[in-house]
This record gives C-alpha cells, structure tokens and sequence, in this order.
C-alpha cells in the first residue's frame, strides 16, 4: 500500500474518481445478460414490479422505480425491504402477481434476504437479485439473480455501487420494452462521465471551502427524486451533517420556513420540471440560500458559477447516473472540512444485520 492509500478517504476517492470505467464494465456484462434480462423482465399478465432495497439501496429502488415506469409504461414502485417483512398486508395486494427486484451491494443485507423468502413463499412473485456480491445469501433467496461485473468496492458509504446498480437496472427496463435509443445512451454514458466526475469534483470542493453549510437541502422530481434523497444519505453518512431531501414543489409546502444564508441548497434539474421547479431555486436564492444546481443545460437566473452543466446529450433516466459524482464529491468534501475520514463513517458498517453473526 503506498502512502497516497493510507490518507484518509483514499479508498472513497478513488471508488468515485473510477466510477466511469466501473460503468463500462457493467454495460459490457449487462449487454451479455441481455437475453436473460429480456426474459425475466418481460411483463407477465396483471403484474406489478416492485424495487426494493435497504438504505441506500432503497433510494436506489426509488429511481429505479421511477426510470422502469418511464421505459415501459408498466406499474412499478419502491419499498424498503423492512415493510414486506413487517407490514405484507400494507405493502401487497393478495390477490396481485408481483416481479420484486432486490437491490443489495453485499448480498448479505438481513432485510433484503429475509424479505426475497418471504416473497418467494407466496407464489405468485418472481424475485430478482442484483448484487455485486456472488456466492452470497440473497441471489440463493432468489429465483433468478444478476451478479454485477467489474464492482471493487470497498468502502463502507457506496457510491459506484448505486451508480452501477441503477445503470443495469436501467439497461434491464429498456431492454425488456425494446428501447434501443435508450440503450445506446446508456452506452455512452461512460465516455461522458469523466467530465461529471471531474467537474463534480471541482464544484464540491470549490462549494465547501467557501464555507460549510448548517444544512443541505436536495431537491429533486421525477427521476431525480430518489438520486437527491441518496445526496442526502451522503451528506450525512460521510460528513455527519444535517440534510434533507424534497421534491421542489413540495419544498414550498413548509420546508422552505428553514432558510437561512447558512442553508446550501442543490437543485436536480429535469427538463420536465424545469419550468415550475427552477422558480422554487430561485425564490430560496431570493430568501439568502446557497443554491447549486446539477442540469443538462444552462439554468437562467442562477450564476454559471453555481451550476454543474452535464451537456450530454442524453434523455433522462439515462444520464441520472451523471448527477450522481457532484452529489458523492459534497458528501466527501464537507467530511473532510470537519476533519472526519470518509473511509471511516460513524457508528456504520458495510453490512447491516439484523442479527449478529454466528
């Protein structure tokens, strides 16, 4: 291990710096999988796809959710693995055929795995793992699994995990409803995500150091709603800090009595929201907030300085991927102001059981 290895947050730092070429290598497996992606994610009759995950794997789910309605038109939400353990009857229908999709970076989560044999009891629910973990217990509780390629993760917070995770959750939807157009942006995406890693980069360190926050408020819509709640857990995973996640339109409803000049607000843009959403940017920058936005084109009325412009050319949810690095990079940065290792986040680990190990 050289010296560069042995400074706090070195593994966090380079697992986002590599993310680009983590992503090609996932692709490149997913296009293998493509036959079998078809078949297990083909719409069966009256069926409803559920996402599911613990953590940041849940909000993983959320934007996995939200990109499969999108691609396929289908029926498709999110849930925390703990509610089909612990409220079935709230969670389901009895009556329902499901395709449950189970996100989980170790395989080993207790909620994931205890919550794939639950659903695999009823009979009527097609379970799928997708881990970057083999020979661990949740692809053994599933029907079908898909184990990621090229995944080195090693860190307690992930980050490429999320990021790949979703890109083949993605590439599963727009194989299933035949959306080559999608496919071929997904492709692209690691050819452009050195410049959002890089820029991301840049723009969190150059954020922090002009001043830490009190606290970090995310919005985003749509696609976008489960990547700001994962910039949230970021923030507070690796730098112990106050932050929140909304959709912006809802940040009025209440929310917004929190802002102050110590407030750092980062707004997720989407072409579908932009018209409603960017004034609710604007009006917290009016009330004395910081406001930063991640976006594929120029915002008017926020400074250029104050905006990560992606420019890829790519639709949402493809490029959601992309959003993510800026997002990771705050949570590094403002970890290392306050003096904290990013490598070493408080009171967590890089599994969480629900029972201690045998």
């Amino acid at each position: 291990m050289n010296q560069n290895e042995r400074m706090p947050g070195a593994k966090t730092r380079r697992e986002i710096s590599a993310q680009p070429e983590v992503w090609r290598q996932v692709l490149e497996g997913a296009a293998l999988d493509a036959g079998r992606l078809r078949r297990v994610f083909a719409a069966g009759d009256g069926e409803e796809t559920l996402f599911i995950g613990c953590g940041t794997s849940y909000y993983l789910a959320l934007a996995a959710a939200s990109g499969f309605r999108l691609l396929t038109g289908r029926a498709a939400r999110a849930l925390p693995a703990s509610e089909i353990l612990l409220y079935p009857q709230a969670a389901l229908e009895s009556s329902r055929p499901y395709l449950a999709v189970l996100f989980s970076r170790s395989g080993e989560t207790t909620e994931a795995v205890r919550a794939a044999e639950a659903l695999g009891a009823r009979g009527d629910v097609r379970t799928v793992a997708i881990t970057c973990s083999p020979g661990t217990p949740l692809p053994g509780a599933c029907a079908e699994a898909f184990v990621l390629r090229g995944v080195t993760e090693d860190s307690v917070v992930m980050t490429q995990s999320f990021t790949s995770m979703l890109l083949y959750a993605q590439y599963a939807a727009a194989t299933a409803a035949g959306r080559t157009e999608v496919l071929a942006d997904l492709e692209r995406l690691p050819g452009t995500g050195r410049a959002a890693v890089e820029q991301g980069r840049a723009l969190a360190e150059t954020t922090v150091a002009a001043g830490r926050p009190d606290t970090v408020f995310f919005l985003g819509g749509g696609p976008c709603y489960g990547l700001a709640c994962e910039g949230m857990l970021k923030v507070k995973e690796m730098a112990i800090q106050n932050s929140e996640a909304y959709h912006p339109l809802e940040f009025r409803h209440g929310p917004k009595a929190l802002i102050s000049p110590d407030s750092l607000v980062v707004y997720l843009a989407t072409e579908e929201g932009r018209d409603l959403e960017l004034p609710v940017a604007l009006e917290l920058a009016g009330l004395g907030a910081r406001v930063l936005a991640v976006t594929e084109r120029p915002l008017p009325g926020l400074p250029p300085q104050a905006q990560l412009v992606l420019e890829s050319g790519l639709a949402q949810p493809a490029c959601g991927a992309l959003y993510l690095p800026f997002l990771q990079w705050l949570g590094f940065f403002l970890a290392q102001a306050k003096g904290l290792d990013p490598d070493r986040p408080v009171h967590l680990s890089a599994v969480t059981r629900l029972d201690p190990p045998a």
